[in-house]
């Protein structure tokens, strides 16, 4: 690896540099996003591209303080989530709150204060036919209680991957079906980000061509809202019986099923059947990209149709069902023997490229360090720093960008000299596997020791992992203040300008004498 190809930030004492040094070619690609934003509880702040609430007022309260109080009282008579595996996809309803608002609340429940970074809400539109699926690229989508950003790196990406998947706000000024689950959303989770898709179409082609996209781009933090009712305007016992059918080719994973019976129930004489399921496309997705992700596990929580409410007429109703598709893993976190695998990785590549200036190849016998995460390398000679640098959110598989950070660490560390052969034996690894990093936009979030953190203003990036504040002791004031100061050579409080973008992330800190691989 060239030096050329990274610009390294140097820390300005050896006594904070466990901090580390990241490589931060990723960062030049992301677009500034607009410095204010509306959090959940501030007043409102108006930017260039915001999109403004279509169905406040109608399918939900218009009001911030009742719209609040009705989400809450939907979420405190929903029991413990099913399982603690948070979801990776959820099917939830999008009709006015007041008929599917409870059912959509089973769902939301489950991943109630989970760390999800961007939430991908996917439905059909009830407006317009097109080909393909209309993404909401830029700035922010705004409901009575506040404005969430738009993920515009992720959306960029799905964009750039097929012409059927293309930057379309327009299809998005009048849509209620993504909209209707942003306020549960925001009082279920915070500081996260979202991508908005609209599909105009039912297609298979579509829905396989979106889900390869969200596969390819998607990341352990990535949660898919799927966004559809189910039967229209049947009798309660039609509803019924359709609704079971529909759900239980859900659960099955069976997409040639559910698109059979899409097809087919509304032509079986079922009277008034209009439609089986009007997110029909955006569930296809779903169960393709389920099939892409290895989600086994797919659980109904909740089901109901507006004939179930006190005054529901039960001649004419629509169905709503809440689904969660669990994955056998969330998260970052390795077990004993991936990160044995992975100090073994870096440890024969440091012995070889030292030697030969050659990298090895290896072959990979544990498949979750194919996944793309960033990680610091650390060196320590003799129990001192010799070496620490890192990568964030690579296009690389995980145990390559453990290859390629080791040797820098090794070779490209400006504030040390490079380690020689006959200092191999002196030589500890240790590794830091990063969370993807999400952008908050409170600061007063950060959680000490827990989460690291990297700011960005104008062309200064700087990153503290999270142990810096607990190694030093540190408050948020200081971790922060240091973080300025010492990584970006700003004032102490530049972590509260809102101009300073700021990041967070977790890191899984683990060392060859800790996993015993030497």
């Amino acid at each position: 690896m060239e030096v050329k190809k990274y610009l390294l930030l140097i820390a300005a004492t050896a006594a904070l540099a466990i901090g580390g040094i990241f490589v931060y070619e990723n960062l030049q690609k992301e677009p500034l996003s607009p410095a204010e934003v509306l959090p959940a509880t501030e007043t409102k702040v108006e930017t260039k591209n915001v999109r403004k609430p279509a169905a406040a007022g109608t399918f939900y309260p218009g009001n911030r303080e009742e719209l609040s109080a009705q989400i809450d009282g939907f979420l405190v008579t929903i029991p413990s989530p099913l399982t603690p595996k948070p979801p990776k996809i959820i099917v939830v309803p999008h009709a006015g709150y007041q008929f599917s608002g409870q059912v959509a609340a089973y769902a939301f429940s489950e991943i109630k204060d989970r760390e999800y970074s961007t939430i991908v809400i996917i439905g059909n539109s009830h407006h317009y036919h097109f080909d393909g699926a209309a993404v909401y690229t830029e700035g922010f989508f705004e409901t009575p209680l506040g404005q969430i950003p738009i993920d515009e790196i992720l959306a960029q990406k799905l964009t750039s991957e097929s012409p059927l998947i293309f930057a379309g706000p327009q299809y998005h000024d009048k849509e209620h079906s993504l909209e209707v689950e942003i306020p549960l959303l925001q009082k279920t989770l915070k500081d996260f980000q979202i991508v908005p898709v609209i599909l105009g179409d039912q297609t298979t082609e579509t829905a396989q061509i979106l889900a390869s996209a969200l596969a390819k781009h998607t990341n352990p933090y990535t949660l898919i809202v799927i966004s559809s009712d189910l039967s229209h305007y049947p009798n309660y016992e039609d509803a019924t019986q359709a609704d079971r059918q529909i759900i239980n080719s859900i659960l099955e994973n069976d997409l040639e099923k559910f698109s059979q019976l899409v097809e087919q129930l509304p032509q079986s004489g079922i009277p008034n059947l209009q439609t089986a399921a009007c997110g029909a496309g955006a569930i296809k997705t779903g169960l393709i990209l389920s099939e892409n992700l290895g989600l086994s596990d797919i659980q109904l929580l909740n089901y109901a149709n507006s004939g179930d409410l006190p005054a529901g007429d039960k001649n004419r109703v629509v169905g709503y069902a809440a689904i969660a598709f669990y994955g056998e893993r969330f998260g970052t976190e390795l077990n004993e023997e991936e990160k044995q695998e992975l100090l073994k990785i870096s440890r024969q590549t440091l012995k070889t490229f030292i030697a030969t200036n050659q990298t090895p190849g290896v072959e990979i016998e544990h498949e979750f360090l194919n996944t793309p995460l960033g990680a610091f390398v650390t060196l320590h000679k003799n129990g001192a720093l010799h070496g620490c640098i890192g990568r964030f959110e690579p296009e690389e598989p995980l145990w390559q960008v453990v290859q390629q950070m080791t040797i820098a660490a090794a070779t490209k560390d400006r504030r040390f000299t490079p380690v020689k052969p006959n200092e191999l034996e002196a030589i500890e690894i240790e590794i830091s596997v990063l969370s993807p990093r999400r952008r908050i936009f409170d600061p007063y979030n950060i959680e000490v020791g827990k989460h690291g953190v990297s700011l960005s203003r104008s062309n200064r990036h700087g990153v503290f992992l999270p142990h810096v504040a607990t190694e030093n002791n540190w408050d948020l004031n200081k971790f922060m203040s240091e973080l300025c100061t010492q990584k970006i050579g700003l004032s102490s409080s530049c972590w509260q300008d809102p101009t300073t973008q700021i990041f967070v992330f977790t890191a899984q800190i683990f060392a060859e004498e800790e996993a015993g691989s030497q």
